[in-house]
């Protein structure tokens, strides 16, 4: 799998493929936050809306999440100007 880009948030490893047409989200902290399964929900509430990634599985054991690719995601240097 050609991986395009790796991320590492604040409570998370962001792992994307574009040959794949996937992102990997392992949540790595936050858990007495239940930061899984609120991402989770909202990922699952938001569906209806084209800009949200389809959720494609859920790795319980290793607090996974596989989505489909939507784009790069938001940084300082590609904000849009409004």
């Amino acid at each position: 799998m050609e991986i395009l880009k790796k991320l590492r948030g604040n409570t998370s490893f962001v792992t994307i493929s574009r040959e794949k047409n996937v992102c990997a989200k392992q949540i790595i902290k936050g858990f007495e936050y239940y930061v899984f399964e609120r991402e989770i929900k909202w990922l699952e509430r938001l569906q209806a809306f084209d800009r949200t990634p389809d959720l494609i599985k859920i790795d319980y054991t290793h607090k996974i999440l596989l989505t489909n690719y939507c784009g790069e995601p938001l940084e300082k240097e590609n904000l849009p100007n409004d």
